[in-house]
C-alpha cells in the first residue's frame, strides 16, 4: 500500500503505518470500522494486521476474517 513513490525504503506490509492517513483509512475500510476505532486498536495491541483484526474481532467490530 505505498503511494507516495517519491518516499523511499522498505514497507511492511504487515502493518498499518499510522502516520500515512491514507493507509489508515485504507485499512480502516477494509475492516469496515471507523478511523477512530481503528487507531483505538493500534494503541491497545500496535500496528500489527493480525494483532488489530484479532483485537476487532475481539471487541465485536468484526467477525473473523
Amino acid at each position: 500500500m505505498i503511494h507516495d513513490l517519491r518516499k523511499r525504503g522498505v514497507h511492511d506490509a504487515s502493518r498499518i503505518n499510522v502516520h500515512e492517513t491514507l493507509n489508515v483509512k485504507e485499512w480502516a475500510a477494509k475492516f469496515q470500522v471507523t478511523p477512530k476505532i481503528l487507531y483505538e486498536a493500534i494503541a491497545e495491541v500496535g500496528p500489527g494486521i493480525c494483532n488489530v483484526r484479532e483485537y476487532l474481532h475481539r471487541k465485536g467490530f468484526i467477525v473473523a476474517s
